[in-house]
């Protein structure tokens, strides 16, 4: 793989972001990275060398940020308090490039999930015209490679062009947010069949198929009205809750007679087959949790409760830089009538760790790793909208963000919250 010093070009595409007040690469990362490229002659890419492309037809998985690597380092150095890794093919030997970015693709990504038993990693997107459907990308999990394309269709088999948020697998079904306060599910068996239609029953270069949402939860009771934004699901816990933005089209309060603005419901998961684990959701009386989330606690993207433990992405804006936080649990009271059979719980103030993110951070998941000896600890995989071409020009009323990338992050939690 070759590697050059870092070129003038990607210098003044940097300083030319700066010059525009743009927040970016930040001051101290940039004058390292120049400091780092002049005296040690640190070796930086440039995107003249091979990317990881692959084409399932008709999104296709090629790097839309120019002078990417370079880019990331930047982010990477002035972000996360320089924790986060880019699994650009550069800072990690394989390449996570999320596909569909291109400008001719339209394509926005949301979510994301990892599906162990089929070495596979998920990414939610939808097209920010509402023209083609919204998709599920498979990535080989361990080489980042695109290896199948995912249409979606709604419960009646029509396709599927909603804003689909995030994403999650339990041991049946991959759940999914399919908009105005409901989440829906698919069942995993029915991708498997998907996959088992080709020769070999293997994923072929090029493949594309149509998955169908097969039945949906309304949690409008739950939620006031509010869009659901997030699904994940952790130790047999589903996990859903609202995007609130006070200044925005989304200032709908969670729950208004307890004043919460943020919720996060919670609900059991049982049952041995995709049907009746979706039962054990859709028939729930009440969620068996509900996460109150302090006021100072909103534009929530995606959120995953890990033991006494919670994980919080936040973002609103190109430009603006975002917030992943960590804090632990604290059973409250419960928060209103409709909960008395559910456990409530809120986010203990001073256990609270934020570190600031690039703009733009949407959904993660939590996979577990072990290093050469054996120790096990937790990584977050994290992605952003920011690499997508719709969002990479400017327009009448939004500055280009100056910082976006169009790979899978990854972050040692224990590290990063140290």
């Amino acid at each position: 793989m070759s590697r050059l010093v870092i070129t003038k070009s990607t210098e003044r595409t940097i300083r030319e972001g700066r010059e525009r007040n743009l927040p970016a690469l930040g001051s101290l990362a940039l004058a390292a990275l120049l400091a780092l490229s002049l005296t040690l002659g640190v070796l930086l890419p440039t995107t003249d060398v091979p990317d990881q492309t692959s084409d399932t037809g008709k999104y296709t998985q090629t790097h839309a940020v120019e002078q990417y690597a370079a880019i990331n380092l930047g982010i990477r150095m002035t972000y996360f308090d320089g924790n986060a890794v880019p699994m650009d093919g550069y800072s990690e030997e394989a390449d996570f490039c999320i596909p569909g970015l291109a400008a001719s693709e339209h394509m926005i990504p949301q979510g994301i999930a990892l599906w162990e038993e089929e070495n596979l990693l998920l990414i939610s997107a939808y097209d920010i015209h509402h023209e083609d459907a919204s998709v599920l990308y498979l990535l080989d999990a361990t080489t980042g490679e695109l290896t199948a394309t995912l249409s979606l269709a709604d419960p009646e088999g029509k396709p599927f062009r909603g804003h689909v948020g995030g994403i999650a697998v339990s041991e049946n079904n991959l759940y999914l947010t399919s908009g105005a306060g409901r989440i829906g599910y698919l069942p995993l068996p029915e991708i498997l069949e998907a996959k088992a239609s080709f020769p070999g029953d293997a994923w072929p270069e090029g493949s594309e198929a149509v998955v169908q949402i097969q039945g949906e939860k309304d949690l409008s009771d739950y939620l006031g009205g509010a869009a659901t934004a997030y699904v994940s699901v952790r130790d047999g816990m589903l996990m859903t809750g609202n995007f609130y933005h006070k200044s925005s089209a989304f200032d709908t309060p969670a729950d208004p007679d307890s004043g919460t603005k943020s919720l996060l419901l919670g609900y059991a998961l049982s049952g041995r087959e995709s049907k009746t684990e979706w039962e054990s959701v859709l028939l729930a009386a009440a969620p068996a949790i509900a996460v109150a989330f302090p006021k100072d606690v909103d534009r929530i993207q995606d959120s995953v409760i890990a033991g006494d433990r919670i994980y919080v992405s936040s973002s609103y804006g190109r430009t603006k830089e975002s917030t992943f936080l960590a804090g632990t649990l604290k059973e409250t009271d419960p928060i209103g009538a409709k909960y008395a059979g559910t456990r409530c719980y809120t986010v203990e103030k001073d256990s609270e760790m934020r570190l600031s993110a690039m703009p733009m951070l949407e959904g993660f998941c939590l996979r577990q790793v072990k290093d050469d000896a054996g120790n096990e600890s937790t990584e977050a995989l994290l992605i952003t909208e920011s690499g997508s071409a719709h969002y990479q020009k400017a327009d009448e009323k939004n500055r280009v963000n100056a910082s976006p990338t169009d790979t899978v992050w990854r972050l040692p939690l224990e590290t990063a919250f140290s």
